[in-house]
């Protein structure tokens, strides 16, 4: 599988998405500038976590004009599939390819742990994929901005064409609307499109893909997203 994961300038989480995608599973990855005009022909694209531009403006705010993000809209337009994980999903939704946006965590503090997370059934590849609901992870998240909000009338059509993919869930396993994960709409960590072949998730499963980050969830998750 041929992977494109793309680099912006103040961004850190290229690198690392490299090794977990090429080194750890084994995958024809490959890092893309941001100033590139292509994306050499991947079946996937990674916009990985880590501050692209600083986080200047707000977070996403000026990848959505880089030059990649005219042959980014284009693969998306075409079917392409593309992952956005953290910054990345913040990305994604400024360049208007998943519906939404960022506020500040609730409490104004910036959360870097682990979080526990519940699959929902989503439109997500088609439907078809083996990421299931009620499947259950727990994933590292280290975000300022990750208080996911749409309004009343977005989240009726997130529900209804079944783009929500994950939640976060209390110490029960839970999913609690009224207590929401930093501020985050329903507790939503992931969403999808309508066509399901574009997903952003806050956690960041790229991060725990071998034992020396100190877990395995994030392969897990991963193996399962991308069959």
């Amino acid at each position: 599988m041929r992977i494109s994961i793309i680099e912006f300038p103040g961004s850190y989480g290229a690198a690392e998405a490299l090794h977990s995608f090429k080194t750890v599973l084994g995958l024809d990855a490959r890092i893309i500038d941001h100033g590139a005009q292509g994306l050499e022909q991947p079946e996937v694209v990674i916009l990985p976590g880590g501050a692209a531009y600083g986080d200047f403006l707000r977070p996403g705010c000026l990848a959505k004009v880089s030059p990649i993000a005219m042959p980014l809209r284009r693969f998306a337009r075409e079917g392409g599939r593309i992952f956005g994980f953290g910054n990345g999903f913040q990305i994604l939704c400024e360049m208007g390819l998943l519906p939404g946006a960022f506020l500040p965590n609730q409490g104004l503090s910036r959360f870097i742990g682990n979080a526990s997370l519940k699959s929902a059934a989503s439109v997500y590849a088609g439907g078809a994929s083996k990421l299931a609901s009620d499947l259950t992870f727990k994933l590292p998240v280290s975000a300022s901005h990750a208080a996911y909000y749409v309004s009343s009338r977005a989240l009726q059509e997130l529900k209804e064409d079944k783009m929500i993919v994950l939640q976060y869930t209390n110490k029960h396993g839970e999913v609690d609307p009224k207590q929401a994960f930093l501020g985050s709409v329903e507790s939503i960590a992931g969403v999808c499109n309508k066509q399901g072949n574009i997903l952003g998730l806050i956690p960041q499963p790229e991060r725990a893909v071998e034992e020396i980050m100190g877990s395995l969830e994030g392969k897990r998750f991963l193996d399962l997203a991308l069959s």
